[in-house]
């Protein structure tokens, strides 16, 4: 606008038009999963014929992925997303060379309508001709209409709106002294969300500040302050304090490392600061008690008729506060051999405190959901991540390569939870990893009745063990299997290592680039269909299921991988208790991306007009290696009804004019 002042409008929209399926994703894959070849719909002659009578009829117990699609009709959804940005900056250099303001305003509005609608799909049935007049038409099925299809009905709609208005105002400051260079900010913001759900709107403030200073680029300094209220809190407890501060130290930049071809920089640098977090999940206004809940407990009468009633509900916390993450980063970067290597060291801990915890009351206080949670919680992480780079150049040549590898560490403990005590160590959560999973350990399968005796374990859930059965080890020496004997079984869901490796060459115009990828001490723990041959009686199995033992494959030396067939497994039942047996390693190595690409030189394409021209083919997710069975090693805890991980083979080009 001026000299000293400059304005910028942002706005962007979309509109977005969709029609799919109202069979959930789980529900679609879950049937894809567990459908067995014998359960109906099936088509016939181009015709969804449904068997409800019979045999046939007995295993309808769920429903095979084309009545997931076709039964429950489709959704038309509607959507619109609007974001808008003004914001000002005016030059205040005529005050102090480096001093200006800023200030911006955002406004966010996100609309969306879902219309549910249904159709009855045509079914039939088969029946034999009861007047056939010769064997072959007695021998072929009729279809007959068991139910006729339906128009298009409205099953209702749903609406879903937020809306985000958002402000702040800074004053900074810039500025050089000869070698001393300093920098400073302070920042002020306010934001007012609505969820569109007739709640109370979602508020925040907050100050920031920041001091920077760095002496030739050798000695650098930071100090952050983040002064930050949220609405989650009690009067007196909504604003919390959280500093940070980093330093760096160029090394390279002193007088006694002389340039040189073999160390090129070397940079130390630390960091030790504060964060908070105020959100609660769904437990908005912790400090506030809830009024009353509805409670289906109370009977009167001669006859005893449960009637409705009402119950006090979960009492108000007034000392809910942030919680606190304190955190401290030692690191350093590292170029040598003429910058063509480079090495990255962190080393970084995390020690949280004030988490959010439900407290652990006796069971003579009654129901303890209404208390509210309290900040009693502290948990710990730590480790480390290396970065190793080499990128050169085949002197003479056209031809240059790099490859990249990094691997990092982390690992996390409860240092404090509320537990009541536990008769044994290995029930305890304190002391061991968040989310660590739990059970009994499996020791492999029983293959004899003597083995069963000479043991003399009995278990709390199968009174008469039998040979197939699962062999759990007795941690407390009680001769009883039952919940005592949980202990730590494998790692949690989440990686502790991860790592790549990331190669490519260049020659000319070609380009080839590799990344590969890993994970380590993790573990999926997969239930229900998704291991567990014929579950609920009528589903299907993994091909593994031939491996169950029974006495003829124990006899002949057969490779023996489940327990005994049962019918309809379930999980209080004894072998299918949460233990190390169906507890899968969920590390892996993948091929996660391959692109071979061509430039073409721009002296050529000029002369049809073109700036670039590049064209390219590439691959994702091509191959793993992996110790898990059937699924993608990736899969989070569950019984496997998730979106599968796909291959996806990409071939185009980048045209610039």
């Amino acid at each position: 606008v001026t000299k000293k002042l400059s304005l910028s409008l942002k706005v962007g929209t979309d509109l977005t038009n969709s029609n799919y399926s109202r069979g959930s994703t789980a529900s679609i894959f879950g049937t894809i999963l567990s459908a067995s070849p014998v359960m109906s719909p099936v088509v016939y002659e181009d015709k969804i014929v449904r068997f409800t009578e019979g045999v046939a009829g007995s295993f309808q117990r769920s429903n095979p992925p084309l009545y997931e699609l076709l039964n429950y009709g489709y959704n038309t959804n509607f959507s619109s997303n609007l974001n808008t940005n003004l914001a000002a900056k005016y030059d205040l250099s005529s005050v102090t060379k480096g001093l200006s303001v800023r200030g911006q305003v955002a406004y966010d509005n996100f609309y969306n309508q879902s219309a549910l609608r249904n159709k009855r799909i045509p079914l039939y049935k088969l029946a034999y001709d009861p007047n056939a007049q010769n064997f072959q038409d007695s021998i072929k099925p009729l279809l007959i209409v068991e139910q006729t299809e339906g128009p298009v009905s409205f099953a209702g709609e749903s609406y879903d709106k937020n809306q985000k208005i958002y402000g702040e105002a800074a004053i900074e400051y810039k500025r050089s002294f000869g070698d001393h260079n300093v920098s400073g900010l302070f920042l002020g913001t306010a934001e007012r969300r609505y969820n569109g759900k007739n709640e109370l709107p979602f508020n925040y403030l907050g100050l920031v500040g920041r001091v920077t200073y760095n002496y030739k680029g050798k000695y650098l300094g930071e100090f952050n302050m983040g002064y930050n209220g949220s609405e989650n809190f009690a009067v007196g407890k909504q604003f919390g304090l959280f500093p940070a501060g980093s330093i760096g130290y160029v090394l390279t930049e002193e007088s006694f490392i002389p340039k040189n071809d073999i160390l090129t920089f070397l940079k130390l640098r630390a960091s030790y600061g504060q964060v908070g977090n105020d959100k609660l999940g769904d437990n908005r206004f912790l400090f506030r008690p809830d009024a009353f809940r509805v409670a289906n407990q109370y009977w009167f009468g001669l006859n005893q008729n449960r009637q409705t009633g009402y119950t006090e509900d979960q009492l108000g916390n007034n000392d809910v506060t942030w919680e606190v993450a304190t955190k401290l980063n030692i690191g350093a970067d590292i170029n040598f051999y003429k910058d063509k290597f480079s090495l990255v060291l962190d080393y970084f801990t995390e020690d949280r405190s004030q988490i959010l915890w439900n407290l652990n009351v006796p069971i003579t206080f009654g129901n303890a959901g209404i208390i509210a949670p309290y900040n009693i919680g502290q948990a710990s992480n730590k480790g480390f991540e290396v970065e190793l780079g080499y990128r050169d150049q085949v002197e003479g040549t056209d031809f240059g390569y790099s490859i990249n590898g990094n691997f990092s560490f982390a690992r996390n403990k409860i240092i404090y939870r509320d537990e009541s005590p536990k008769p044994f160590p290995g029930l305890l959560e304190t002391g061991n990893r968040i989310n660590q999973p739990k059970g009994l350990e499996a020791l492999g399968i029983y293959n004899t009745y003597d083995e069963i005796i000479q043991e003399g374990i009995t278990s709390s859930y199968e009174p008469n063990l039998k040979p197939g059965d699962i062999r759990y080890k007795d941690q407390n020496g009680d001769n009883i299997i039952d919940d005592n004997d949980n202990v730590n079984i494998g790692n949690p869901n989440v990686p502790e290592i991860t790592y790549g490796v990331n190669f490519g060459i260049t020659y000319k115009g070609f380009e080839l680039n590799t990344l590969i990828q890993g994970a380590d001490n993790v573990s999926a723990y997969l239930v229900g269909e998704s291991v567990w041959p014929f579950i609920a009686g009528t589903k299907n199995a993994f091909e593994n299921a031939k491996e169950s033992w029974s006495q003829q494959r124990y006899d002949a030396g057969l490779p023996i991988s489940l327990p005994r067939l049962t019918a309809s497994p379930q999980d209080n039942k004894h072998n299918y208790r949460r233990s190390s047996f169906w507890q899968q390693n969920a590390a892996y190595v993948r091929l996660k991306n391959v692109e071979f690409a061509y430039t073409f030189n721009t002296k050529l394409i000029s002369k049809i007009g073109l700036k670039s021209l590049r064209v390219f083919v590439n691959g994702q997710n091509l191959l793993t290696k992996t110790d898990m069975k059937y699924f993608d090693p990736e899969i989070a805890n569950s019984n496997g009804a998730v979106y599968p991980m796909v291959r996806t083979f990409n071939l185009g080009t980048n045209i610039q004019f």
